[in-house]
């Protein structure tokens, strides 16, 4: 009969013990992990609605203005003031929505709350003639091509939807 050492032994229940803690430690990270997605989600939100609020008070302040603008079917039809009004605007509506773009593709933006932003800014610029003159000029200073490119494919469903 064989009999193992007291050093064998004693290998032997460290490594037993530190199988243990290697699990300990992987389930302790996982909920670590768990909590710092909830809090980037919960972050992610939070910005959302600042942003919204600050848009919000952007077109409440110009509505007048973008209304009498909506009037015209041609940029050429706007005075130079007008015209970097909405363009103001329509970087606006489309930096926010390469934001959620990229945080839905980073896994930060739920599916439902990125298809809402998309739609609200999207259609805002789909339904605004003079704001789909802009993004034509201003598309090119996208670089992220992925966005210009889904930009493009759902611009036509988006005008259909405000239509």
């Amino acid at each position: 009969m064989d009999f193992m050492t007291t050093a064998e032994l004693l290998g032997n229940v460290g490594e037993f013990f530190g199988a243990i803690a290697v699990v300990i430690t992987l389930v302790y990270l996982a909920g670590q992990l768990r909590q710092n997605t909830t809090a980037l989600r919960s972050a992610s939100y939070e910005h959302w609605n600042q942003v919204s609020s600050s848009f919000t008070e952007f077109y409440a302040r110009f509505a007048d203005s973008l209304t009498e603008m909506e009037r015209h079917s041609s940029l050429d039809q706007l005075s130079p003031q007008e015209q970097k009004l909405l363009l103001a605007l329509a970087v606006r509506c489309l930096d926010q929505a390469q934001t959620a773009f990229l945080q839905h593709r980073a896994g930060t933006l739920d599916d439902d709350v990125f298809e809402s932003r998309i739609l609200s800014y999207m259609s805002f610029v789909a339904r605004n003639p003079l704001l789909g003159q802009h993004w034509k000029s201003i598309s090119r200073n996208y670089p992220i091509t992925a966005f210009r490119d889904y930009i493009e494919e759902r611009l036509p469903e988006l005008r259909s939807v405000v239509s």
